[in-house]
């Protein structure tokens, strides 16, 4: 009987001593998860991980803090995260920016559709030539004209509701198209006669420039051809006088891709 008694207390030492252990296996399991959880959302702590600097130390380069304690905000330096994190971080930034350049299309051709029918749309631009100003005389020029046949709606409906927005306005009229690369014209938001900027008109109309870079490999940049320019594009627009799709193709600006 007392070796019995004695027996019983053994095991319950023992599980007692397993319980025990189970619950700070637990308790490290959670610290383990709350710090991946602090990986993904970018909560580091500065006497954790290295990846983190003082605002005030040389992080100015970084505009949003990630972690703010009292006066003193922490960024984190994406060129001292390990390489796998910085993948992953890529690899879920890119899907987010996937699906938001979706939804602007979306929006864009809900909205094309609406105001300017299904298409196809042209729109015809009237040229005036000659060498100065006392030169203008409206009534004796023979205006030289080309239309532009758009994209399809189904293909780049953003970048063809902003340039039909910027017609419908009159934002390009009285404006000059200048001679800015062997390869290209350039039409500037800029007015011929009094040579003022007209781009806080395109502002305050809300249509100066497309949200991202929109391209569709069935409208490569063929002799003839629109683009918005600059990055992310607009408002002012060039034609190309030439073949540019490798010059203005994906990955055709080796200095301007993004590490």
């Amino acid at each position: 009987m007392v070796n019995l008694v004695d027996n019983l207390r053994e095991a319950k030492d023992i599980l007692s001593n397993a319980e025990e252990r189970t619950r700070s296996l637990e308790r490290e399991r959670r610290k383990v998860l709350s710090k991946l959880d602090d990986i993904g959302s970018g909560n580091y702590e500065q006497h954790v991980n290295s990846a983190v600097v003082e605002a005030y130390g040389g992080a100015d380069i970084y505009n949003i803090p990630v972690v703010s304690h009292g006066s003193t905000h922490f960024f984190i330096d994406p060129s001292s995260l390990p390489e796998f994190e910085r993948k992953r971080r890529e690899t879920a930034q890119l899907k987010r920016i996937d699906v938001l350049k979706s939804n602007i299309q979306k929006i864009s051709k809900r909205e094309l559709l609406d105001r300017f029918g299904p298409g196809p749309h042209r729109v015809e631009f009237t040229l005036s030539f000659f060498h100065s100003l006392e030169d203008f005389h409206p009534d004796e020029l023979k205006p030289n004209t080309f239309v532009v046949e758009t994209a399809p709606a189904n293909l780049m409906p953003h970048s063809v509701l902003l340039f039909l927005e910027m017609v419908q306005h009159g934002l390009w009229d009285e404006t000059a198209i200048v001679h800015n690369k062997e390869h290209v014209l350039t039409a500037s938001p800029t007015n011929f006669f009094t040579g003022e900027s007209k781009s806080e008109d395109f502002k305050k109309a809300g249509i100066n420039q497309v949200s991202f870079q929109e391209y569709n490999e069935h409208y490569p940049h063929d002799k003839y051809t629109l683009g918005f320019a600059g990055r992310p594009g607009g408002p002012d627009f060039y034609i190309s006088i030439e073949d540019n799709i490798q010059r203005h193709g994906p990955g055709g600006f080796a200095d301007a891709a993004i590490v």
